[in-house]
């Protein structure tokens, strides 16, 4: 439609072209000139002069253009202007245009035509745009149709598209064959500069081109000032031009940058800052959403429309110039622009292709489920169709065998699965009451742990664990009130068999294609002994990573392939991510994946090599700051939660080598041996398949190695106040078995699919699939025989630690404690239970290694722990048998460690129990059929007893006058208290080194404690303690959100979301 009102353009007349000059534009390096001249030749209408900018007049170039018949013959002049000086070599457009134009006469029957050396026009693409001229009133510009020159069925412009802000919303054009489908084009708001015909009156009444606007948009700014002073401008479809990269070069984002600002200068001044805000906030948005799925060259582009926004002084400058030239209003030119909402198309559109299954092919998916499979295409990422591949009828039916047969297995375990229990306890899981936020505490703040706490770092597995607690608790049907911790773990040791079938079904993609073979291989996995041990024994560690360990493995087989790729590259990420992860419930796995990855850098195939220095590194980068435990005894790595063993090895080297980590028998046991006969045999075969299944048995051999060494490396022994004190603790094989067997069933899975046979099948292929059947049988045979013999006997349903009052106390404001003492072969045993919870899980090794880091420590160790020796005197005292221990000074001991109650665990008939009844301070209360408990009495005058509690405030001979109420973990708190005029100090039962992490404040007053006291003493003045406030100070966390930023960083290049999948042929 016309862009200007109908009354204006009626009355401008046609303007007929009776004189035309050619403005010839030449570039360095450019084509002959003479190409030009032969296209002008052969043009209908003859120019009457051509003007040839940037080359000399005595130029052999020029030489050659006289001496052309279109000048020697046909009498069209020639004038030469010289090259303009630059200090960048080459002069802007707008000056060479405006250097051209300088002598030619201004005329409205006058029009030049604007060409570049590397335009060549079709013989009638002048005769066109001069009938579009003639064809509707007013036209002051037109612009002919850009095709490119090396590929003439390929368009490069028809006039420009954009919307009022200046987005771009043809840019797809130029990737279009020339099919006639934008012929209908006429009213434009843009032509490009390279072809276009302009009137030389309206070139100079719009003051020329603007200097402002370079990198390709000086036509768009050309055309929408002649818009704004009247006249119209059409493209001509019908003219066509062939055209180079020099006279229009691709759109580059300085050019869209440019394109904004042109619609920032040359719309309204009102709007302007509007339009401002607008760009910048949807290019920000686009940019992101882009960045999301993996389009940077497009985030980039949006992220260029914000820089336009960004230097507001170029379209000042440009609307400056411009001012009084205006004739039309703005609004007159509202339908050349595309809607608003046509901005977003594209982007809609990218991050749609990014998203959808852009690989299907006519066949469908069946079509994918036969035929080879191209080394090329072997990855996890490069499968077309990959949530279709992944959740497949094979997959959920697998899953649902999974699901019964973990409901078999744990059938005598059912009532611990419910959200209101407590979980299981036995083997390495020890009971527990908490949720996410007791486990929140127990990873981020400064002094961690149960009883009186220490300042080391926290289990690494703790933070994840968090999470998952976190989701389990805003499920309906979990009580949060209980111990959602303990339900958490025991769903992840339950949903261990089906999880395991759904990550061998995904890793199993590197060899095997048909669905059925991988929901097989994901049953032949979850069956495997390490994991129905791991599970039995509560074993949290060696379970996840069991579950994780073929995708691991995969990961480490696509980062080794020769050829580079997005998806390989997302896969190495991905696996980064997850061997990370893995590594915080079992150290080890970071040094298997290092070692894999150091294995790939040095054996491995082109960018393979890079890939294996990611795996190597990486994973090491994600631990953060647990990185100083491990620079700090290097034992560690050996640990995890139920990542090492106690006590002499039950393991033999001959069922190591059937995949069995030891303990208990089953008449399974021989059933590996066709899995590891038919992974070998694949190690046979010739060609890329052959080669990887060797490299896996490389792998699963020296993760054999590994799990025959483990119970050679004694860490330590365990510490005293264990039940298993002085006991050897090894790592435990089941982890490393767990390495062989993934190798191995991903090595076994190169033999399942054979190349199609053309005429005669290799005599082998009848051999393979029999012995594939054969492994398939055996492999759930021994899921159904794990299922069918249950849970082991280690493992049970946990009920309440202590009774639901001695509960409400330690997480009330008294923060009580419990000296929780067991008596087993003559050797009492103690533990300080409190409201913080302790490692439910036990990691062995992380015990050695405190005992260890105490003994080196020295005496320095010893007097920041008055209180752990005030506990072990308190315990010697209280269990001393047939002693003369005072009464008074055990009472006073307990109440120092704000002990509210204690328990045994012994039977009724043991001597313990009368001595303990014995003790004045204490008096027995109701108690478990496994627990015997007596209340700490209080102290204080007899008329104003204060009970046991964590914080108290005493008078100046350390009398008890009050409880202050405790609001947090680790005595924390703010509170307002109406203290006792006898009130001298406030004493709170922490452990020496937690002074050091804590600030204590009485009305606004940092307090410090005295020194050389404990429990730790703070002197208050008089009348000073009505506000009380106990907070830890957390510690640097530079190096965790650096590590949280990184972690970020690698889970977007892990992202599969915009990696092209190549389809399979």
């Amino acid at each position: 439609m016309p862009a200007t009102p109908a009354s204006r353009v009626r009355d401008r007349p046609r303007v007929p072209v009776e004189d035309l000059t050619v403005l010839l534009l030449t570039h360095p390096g450019g084509p002959v000139l003479l190409q030009a001249f032969d296209a002008l030749l052969q043009q209908d209408r003859r120019p009457d002069r051509i003007v040839v900018t940037g080359l000399g007049a005595d130029d052999a170039e020029i030489d050659d253009a006289r001496d052309h018949p279109l000048v020697a013959e046909r009498g069209v002049d020639l004038v030469v202007r010289d090259r303009l000086p630059d200090p960048d070599g080459e002069a802007p457009l707008w000056r060479v245009v405006e250097d051209g134009r300088a002598e030619l006469p201004v005329a409205p029957r006058h029009w030049i035509w604007i060409l570049h050396d590397d335009s060549v026009p079709e013989p009638d693409a002048l005769a066109e745009l001069i009938e579009a001229t003639q064809r509707s009133s007013g036209v002051g510009v037109a612009g002919p149709k850009l095709v490119r020159s090396d590929d003439p069925r390929r368009l490069i412009s028809v006039g420009q598209q954009l919307t009022r802000g200046g987005r771009v919303v043809d840019a797809h054009v130029a990737r279009e064959l020339d099919q006639g489908q934008h012929d209908e084009r006429l009213d434009v708001i843009g032509v490009p500069l390279a072809g276009m015909l302009v009137r030389s009156d309206v070139l100079d009444e719009v003051g020329g081109v603007e200097r402002a606007f370079d990198h390709g948009a000086e036509g768009l700014d050309l055309s929408w000032r002649s818009h704004l002073a009247g006249h119209r401008v059409v493209v001509a479809t019908d003219a066509v031009i062939r055209q180079g990269p020099l006279g229009h070069p691709p759109a580059s984002l300085a050019t869209r940058r440019r394109v904004r600002q042109v619609a920032l200068a040359r719309g309204s001044v009102w709007a302007a800052p509007w339009r401002t805000l607008v760009i910048l906030l949807t290019s920000v948005l686009a940019g992101l959403g882009l960045l999301l799925v993996k389009r940077p060259s497009q985030a980039a582009a949006s992220f260029a429309d914000a820089g336009a926004v960004l230097t507001p002084w170029r379209g000042l400058g440009a609307r400056w110039r411009f001012r009084g030239r205006t004739r039309v209003h703005r609004r007159d030119l509202s339908g050349l622009f595309a809607p608003a909402a046509s901005a977003w198309q594209g982007t809609g559109d990218t991050v749609h292709e990014a998203l959808v299954d852009r690989g299907r092919t006519g066949g469908g998916a069946a079509a994918l489920e036969t035929g080879p499979v191209s080394e090329d295409a072997e990855s996890l990422e490069a499968v077309p169709g990959r949530w279709r591949s992944l959740w497949s009828w094979p997959l959920v039916l697998a899953l649902l065998v999974a699901v019964i047969a973990a409901l078999v297995r744990w059938r005598d375990l059912v009532p611990a699965l419910s959200g209101g229990g407590y979980g299981v306890r036995g083997g390495a899981v020890q009971p527990v009451l908490a949720g996410w936020t007791d486990l929140w505490h127990s990873w981020a703040d400064p002094w961690t742990g149960e009883g009186l706490g220490s300042g080391s770092d926290p289990a690494a597995w703790l933070l994840p664990m968090t999470g998952f607690t976190w989701l389990v608790e805003q499920l309906p049907w979990v009580d949060a009130s209980r111990s959602p911790a303990a339900v958490t773990l025991t769903w992840l040791l339950f949903a261990a068999v089906p999880l395991s079938v759904a990550s061998a079904y995904a890793a199993a993609r590197v060899g095997v294609r048909s669905r059925w073979a991988r929901a097989l291989a994901g049953l032949i996995w979850a069956g495997l002994a390490p994991l129905s041990v791991a599970v039995d024994e509560g074993r949290l560690g060696p379970v996840i990573a069991h579950v994780a360990m073929p995708l691991l493995v995969a990961g480490v087989v696509v980062a080794g392939s020769r050829r580079q790729g997005a998806q390989r590259t997302s896969t190495t990420f991905a696996t980064v991510l997850l061997a990370a992860l893995v590594g915080l419930f079992t150290p080890a796995v970071l040094v298997l994946t290092t070692i894999a990855g150091l294995l790939v850098l040095l054996f491995g195939p082109g960018w393979g090599r890079l890939r294996g220095l990611l795996l190597a590194l990486l994973p090491w980068v994600l631990a953060g700051p647990w990185l100083r435990a491990v620079l700090d005894d290097p034992r560690v790595v050996l640990g995890g939660a139920g990542a090492a063993v106690v006590g002499p090895s039950e393991v033999v080297p001959w069922q190591t080598l059937l995949l069995h980590p030891g303990g208990g028998l089953s008449p399974t046991l021989w059933w590996t041996v066709p899995l590891l006969v038919l992974a070998v045999g694949a190690a046979l075969r010739r060609g890329h398949r052959g080669r990887r299944a060797t490299a896996l048995l490389v792998g699963a051999l020296l993760g054999l190695a590994a799990a025959l060494v483990a119970p050679l490396l004694q860490v330590g022994v365990v510490p005293a106040g264990h039940t298993e004190a002085g006991a050897a603790v090894t790592p435990w094989p089941g982890l490393f078995v767990s390495v062989a067997a993934a190798c191995l069933l991903l090595a076994a899975a190169q033999a399942v699919e054979l190349p199609p046979a053309t005429g005669r099948g290799p005599w082998h292929r009848p051999l393979v699939a029999v012995l594939t059947g054969v492994v398939a049988v055996a492999g759930v045979g021994t899921l159904a025989w794990s299922a069918w013999s249950g849970v082991g006997p280690q493992l049970m349903p946990a009920a309440r630690t202590y009774p639901a009052v001695v509960t409400a106390q330690a997480e009330g404001p008294e923060a009580l404690r419990i000296l929780d003492l067991s008596v087993e072969d003559d050797t009492v045993t103690y533990r300080l239970a409190g409201r913080e919870p302790g490692l439910w899980v036990r990691d062995h090794v992380q015990e050695v290694v405190a005992e260890s880091a105490g003994r080196v420590d020295g005496a320095e160790e010893a007097a920041d722990r008055p209180g752990h020796e005030a506990l072990a005197a308190t315990v010697a005292a209280l269990t001393d048998v047939g002693g003369v221990t005072d009464s008074t000074d055990v009472h006073r001991a307990l109440l120092d460690l704000g002990v509210g109650y204690v328990g045994l665990r012994a039977p009724e008939a043991d001597p313990l129990v009368a001595t303990l009844d014995a003790t004045a301070a204490l008096s027995r209360v109701s108690s478990t059929d496994d627990l015997l408990l007596w209340r700490v009495g209080g102290a204080g005058a007899d008329e104003a007893l204060v009970a046991p509690a964590r914080v108290r405030l005493v008078d100046a001979t350390g009398a008890p006058l009050a409880v202050v109420p405790v609001e947090g973990p680790r005595s924390t708190l703010r509170t307002s208290v109406d203290p006792p005029a006898e009130t001298a100090a406030l004493v709170i039962s922490e452990e020496a080194g937690w002074a050091a992490v804590a600030q204590v404040r009485a009305s606004g007053e940092q307090l410090e404690p005295v020194e050389g006291t404990w429990p730790l003493r703070y002197e208050t003045s008089p009348g000073g303690a009505d506000q009380l406030q106990i907070e830890l100070v957390r510690q640097d966390v530079t190096w965790w959100l650096v590590t949280a930023g990184f972690a970020l960083l690698v889970l977007f290049l892990a992202l599969p979301f915009g990696s092209r999948r190549r389809r399979l042929t």
